[in-house]
């Protein structure tokens, strides 16, 4: 859930690991006006995962609020990539 219709998520990484994927993803406010209200921010995954179980890291988040999200907001991606750091990349940083 984001603050407003502004913000837009996107998946940077997806990594395999041993025992499972990891997807890695940012939310971002793009500038100008928005509708102002609280909404899901959605996205596709681009590749086939493996049927293995999924953890999703998400970075950007700037409000307070806690929801009930199957995700684990994280203030920056290195972390997480310098703990992946074995794993295979399924889905690289999209060229832009």
């Amino acid at each position: 859930m984001v603050p407003d219709g502004g913000w837009k998520l996107g998946i940077e990484r997806i990594l395999e690991l041993d025992s499972e994927v990891w997807i890695l993803a940012r939310v971002r406010r793009e500038p100008g006006p928005a509708a102002q209200m609280i909404q899901p921010a959605k996205t596709a995954i681009p590749v086939v995962l493996p049927a293995k179980p999924r953890r999703i890291f998400v970075t950007g988040k700037t409000w307070a609020w806690q929801n009930k999200e199957p995700y684990e907001f994280v203030s920056s991606l290195d972390p997480v990539l310098k703990r992946a750091s074995n794993a295979r990349v399924l889905y690289p940083v999209p060229v832009q």
